[in-house]
């Protein structure tokens, strides 16, 4: 069962993902009593011109450990890299993983989206069932 769906237009961001070795598809942020809270989700994304869909990592918030500019909605896609930008797309949330946390470096949030990752690698939908 999904915590909520966001759609939306594939924005540039600040490239900060891809230059950690984790390039993201950037979507407005989620606003009203409706959205979910902050942190780190499993995610599926999907492109609405073709259909395709892609298990993917989520983070929404603040980005505390690189917080200049607004809160943003970031979706790292596991498998390949698909040339989203101007494409509108449909973000499924699909489990919570953790909330947000600053990190003391950019290594070591790219350690823990490496973690997050994997889990995102290893959840399965029947898990979430139980």
């Amino acid at each position: 069962m999904a915590i909520c769906t966001v759609t939306g237009t594939v924005l540039h961001g600040k490239h900060i993902g891809e230059g950690l070795g984790f390039p993201t598809a950037n979507l407005p942020f989620p606003e009203g009593e409706d959205a979910p809270a902050n942190g780190v989700y499993v995610a599926e994304l999907e492109t609405l011109d073709d259909g395709a869909c892609y298990r993917s990592v989520l983070n929404q918030g603040m980005h505390p450990t690189f917080p200049e500019g607004a809160p943003t909605l970031e979706v790292h896609i596991l498998e390949g890299r698909p040339d989203l930008y101007g494409r509108e797309v449909r973000v499924t949330y699909l489990q919570y993983l953790r909330p947000e946390r600053p990190f003391a470096s950019g290594e070591e949030l790219a350690a823990q989206v490496a973690r997050d990752i994997q889990a995102a690698r290893d959840w399965r939908r029947e898990d979430a069932a139980r």
